[in-house]
């Protein structure tokens, strides 16, 4: 009796060191997600992920076979004029959706950069957050006074919306989203000092939506 006991005992924790050993295998495996990166410039830059150089600005990794692997990494803009200084910041690449980032590259403070990035909600609902440096600039959307950043907006359609981040002394940054239901949209601003001219007008960048499948 207590052979066949020890006997359905063993089977038994083979079996579930077997069970084990197939989800360790079965996760290791699976590859994780992959996300698209768009990366624009006023400048004909290189662009480094990790010290690792993926491309040219005006760059789209955006088609199913050149998408990254996703997860937070160490991005480098880096003008071909080696008298302007790179411009360094963390990404995060999330499954399935495109983040974009732009820099405009200007002397000192007068330089400027968004980072534009989606993450998964459990609403089903469009939202939108935007942080900035400097904080407490004013955020308007479609021409509507909306808030001072950092501002979380939950009420948004599910469409293409104009957003305007400004401040007292610094220039006004324009960025265009589409937003997308069951996703927030979080955007990083730096705005650059005001050099006291005319706001320079930027070139419409393509929105962040679902990369292709």
């Amino acid at each position: 009796m207590k052979r066949r006991v020890l006997l359905v005992v063993s089977i038994l924790l083979i079996l579930s060191g077997m069970f084990i050993l197939v989800r360790i295998a079965a996760n290791t495996l699976v590859p994780r997600g992959k996300g698209a990166l768009q990366v624009t410039s006023n400048l004909k830059t290189q662009v480094f992920l990790d010290n690792k150089p993926i491309g040219q600005t005006p760059l789209c990794r955006c088609e199913q076979n050149d998408t990254i692997i996703s997860g937070v990494y160490d991005l480098k803009i880096v003008p071909e004029d080696r008298n302007v200084q790179p411009f360094m910041a963390r990404v995060r690449i999330n499954p399935g959706v495109l983040t974009a980032v732009e820099r405009t590259f200007l002397p000192g403070a007068f330089a400027s950069s968004y980072i534009l990035t989606l993450e998964k909600t459990n609403s089903r609902d469009p939202e939108l957050f935007i942080a900035s440096i400097p904080d407490a600039a004013l955020v308007s959307i479609d021409g509507k006074e909306e808030g001072i950043t950092p501002l979380s907006q939950k009420s948004l359609s599910a469409s293409e919306h104009e957003v305007e981040i400004q401040k007292q002394g610094f220039s006004k940054k324009t960025v265009r989203v589409r937003a997308v239901p069951s996703y927030k949209l979080v955007l990083n601003v730096i705005l650059g000092t005001d050099a006291g001219s005319d706001e320079t007008s930027e070139p419409p960048m393509p929105t962040p939506t679902l990369s292709p499948t």
